[in-house]
């Protein structure tokens, strides 16, 4: 089973990521299922930028995939990666949606960070919170 959701970019807006659930006993790696989806994904544009694989999809209640979940971890990774990517990899994102102000990352790490990792987040379509550790 697979699910793809939007991924933030800074210069695209939104590029496609998937999540993916193997069969029990089978064996992939991402990098066959990224060659598998740009065979067969006619748009360009429309192939993911990245496959993660997982044991389990998030459900709803009904069982439903549940999208936001995943948009969360995809936010989560992209910022974690621009983090680390900045020499801040003992700073750490946790995105959530919060009813009043919309998808939120709370961010925690050294203070002498903080200024810092701050401004990279805002680059992104995510409101960034300071979390005290």
């Amino acid at each position: 089973m697979v699910a793809a959701v939007g991924q933030p970019d800074t210069h695209a807006g939104e590029l496609p990521v998937a999540f993916a659930v193997l069969r029990p006993g089978a064996k992939a790696c991402t990098e066959a299922l990224m060659e598998y989806a740009r065979e067969r994904i006619p748009e360009r544009a429309a192939v993911p930028v990245r496959i993660e694989i997982m044991p389990a999809l998030p459900l709803t209640a009904v069982g439903k995939v549940s999208k936001p979940d995943l948009r969360l971890r995809a936010i989560e990774h992209v910022i974690q990666a621009a983090l680390a990517e900045h020499g801040m990899s003992d700073t750490h994102v946790k995105a959530r949606l919060c009813p009043e102000r919309g998808t939120v990352a709370d961010i925690s790490g050294p203070v002498v960070s903080r200024q810092v990792a701050m401004a990279l987040v805002a680059r992104y379509p995510v409101i960034p919170a300071w979390q005290e550790q």
